[in-house]
């Protein structure tokens, strides 16, 4: 994977694109930085901290790798989709859970229980209720065969990331903050 920003030891980011510093109070952290990142892009973390920061900043430091890390992990995973398309798979998933628990409703019925889903079949234009509620099923079975895989990812990054935040958080001494390596226990991104 190759990385767009470089974490920088004293903060903000170093954009390899345009060989230019992104600091946090820059202008750019918002427009390029974290635009970049909701579309994908990736960061690396710095491969040494100094010594000198408070333990609250150092703390404050990696914790902010750690996080930006999750998202790049989890914009990895959805490249290529859009901001509004990921965020719709949650709706997506939970009508197809409320499908999949109907086991023998007509159509104008399960609508009520999946209207985003509705609307997709609806688009098809297939030309009766049983047709529709048969393809509804399909649409279903195929959303949650989907959403699975990437809840489980999800729910592994948020755990890897959480972990290693309350791993800091537990850390009274700069030297142990200095040398502990969050690089790991990430999970793996497949097919990407």
């Amino acid at each position: 994977m190759d990385a767009r920003f470089i974490q920088l030891v004293e903060g903000g980011v170093f954009d390899t694109k345009t060989n230019r510093i992104i600091r946090e109070t820059d202008i750019e952290w918002r427009n390029v930085y974290l635009d970049a990142l909701s579309r994908g892009e990736c960061t690396t973390p710095p491969t040494t901290l100094p010594a000198d920061l408070s333990l609250d900043k150092l703390r404050d430091t990696i914790e902010g790798q750690i996080k930006d890390h999750a998202t790049s992990l989890r914009n990895l995973y959805t490249r290529g989709e859009s901001q509004s398309e990921v965020a719709g798979w949650y709706t997506k998933a939970s009508e197809a859970r409320a499908i999949e628990t109907q086991s023998s409703s007509t159509y104008p019925t399960l609508r009520k229980y999946a209207p985003t889903l509705c609307a997709e079949i609806d688009a098809e234009g297939y030309s009766n209720d049983t047709l529709r509620a048969a393809a509804l099923r399909v649409l279903a079975r195929a959303v949650l065969e989907n959403h699975e895989p990437y809840l489980a990812f999800m729910m592994a990054a948020q755990s890897a990331s959480k972990r290693h935040r309350d791993a800091l958080d537990a850390m009274t001494d700069k030297g142990a903050l200095l040398l502990y390596d969050w690089r790991t226990g990430w999970p793996e991104i497949t097919g990407v």
